[in-house]
């Protein structure tokens, strides 16, 4: 049972609203008990009555992270698939279709808020797993892999990956060169020089450009 602490809108959604003889607001969208291609029918036939304000009351409140780390990881899966991910979907068209008739999204930093919750909850979600598979296994990452060198001499991530053959069977594999030759050791010298000659340039000239603006503004706040 999904415990979030969300709006009283969440079953009846306020992307569409029509308006009642008796000047009350009721929303087309009612508990998601009815077909998904109703209710995007129904959203698309209530956009011309919201089209053009200039806000509207958002749907899901997950600002807070402390909350969502009481919240148990299957839950978490649920409201991020079932519900950020349909009021999503609905402002994407809400925003498409004002685009169409040129006219002012209501509320768009809606948008902004919820893409910012999912990034809260697949966080959450993956810090969890991360620990998990630490515990038990003992892998920083969900695939396991090693660092490797190529013949430019360039460090890499390399993914492991199964193979229906042996490695000194596979012909693919022994083409692959995963060390640097002797030769190419003075060219990976000149680049590490350039990458901190580079480094340091763009380092001086930050300190310049913070010397002229002390200059110009006696102020102590002045920063780029």
């Amino acid at each position: 049972m999904i415990i979030f602490f969300v709006s009283a809108a969440l079953c009846s959604t306020d992307f569409s609203i029509r308006p009642r003889a008796d000047g009350a607001l009721k929303s087309s969208l009612t508990c998601p008990k009815i077909g998904a291609k109703q209710q995007l029918n129904q959203v698309l036939h209530g956009l011309p009555n919201i089209l053009g304000r200039k806000a509207t009351k958002t749907c899901t409140s997950c600002g807070n992270i402390c909350l969502i780390y009481i919240q148990v990881s299957s839950d978490i899966r649920l409201f991020n698939e079932y519900v950020l991910l349909k009021e999503k979907n609905m402002l994407l068209t809400i925003q498409q279709e004002s685009k169409r008739q040129c006219v002012q999204m209501p509320s768009p930093e809606r948008i902004k808020k919820v893409n910012r919750s999912m990034q809260r909850l697949d966080g959450v979600v993956k810090e969890r797993e991360d620990a998990l598979r630490l515990l038990q296994t003992g892998q920083e990452k969900g695939r396991p892999g090693e660092w490797r060198r190529n013949v430019f001499g360039k460090m890499f991530w390399y993914r492991f990956r199964e193979h229906p053959v042996p490695w000194y069977m596979n012909k693919i594999y022994k083409r692959k060169r995963f060390y640097t030759p002797l030769f190419v050791a003075p060219y990976t010298r000149i680049s590490l020089e350039k990458h901190l000659r580079s480094k340091m340039r763009r380092e001086r000239k930050e300190k310049q450009n913070q010397k002229k603006l002390s200059v110009m503004f006696s102020k102590k706040t002045a920063q780029i």
